[in-house]
């Protein structure tokens, strides 16, 4: 017998049962509800491992169109604005430091960019 404030059903009449809506475990889920549970756990695993890839063709596709702008200026780059909106921090960084400009005080990528106008326009990367 269990002590009186141990309120957890009894589910051993439950355990000799093939039916799916009878059957329960020991969290007392009915192994309908467990294979439910499951299944969308799975689907939720799907959906964010779709966006994650979603994410990623994105940025190749970014990828692609900046390659494309160059091959279509003959190998220079791309028009400074339309540049400058694709790119991410990073890069914007990274084209910064290329030409030699400090960026040090600038802190959010609105900054980087003002900076990179003044800057980039008649410089080219080393």
């Amino acid at each position: 017998r269990s002590p009186p404030w141990d309120f957890r059903p009894d589910y051993e009449e439950t355990r000799n049962s093939d039916d799916p809506d009878v059957f329960r475990g020991p969290g007392g889920l009915t192994a309908r509800q467990l294979y439910e549970a499951v299944q969308k756990s799975q689907e939720k695993d799907r959906a964010a491992s779709g966006a994650a890839e979603g994410e990623m063709q994105e940025q190749q596709q970014k990828q692609k169109q900046k390659k494309k702008q160059q091959e279509a200026s003959g190998g220079e780059e791309a028009p400074l604005s339309l540049e400058l909106e694709t790119l991410s921090v990073q890069e914007l960084q990274e084209q910064l430091r290329s030409r030699g400009v400090d960026f040090s005080d600038c802190f959010d990528r609105e900054s980087l960019m003002e900076r990179a106008r003044r800057h980039m326009s008649n410089s080219k990367p080393e």
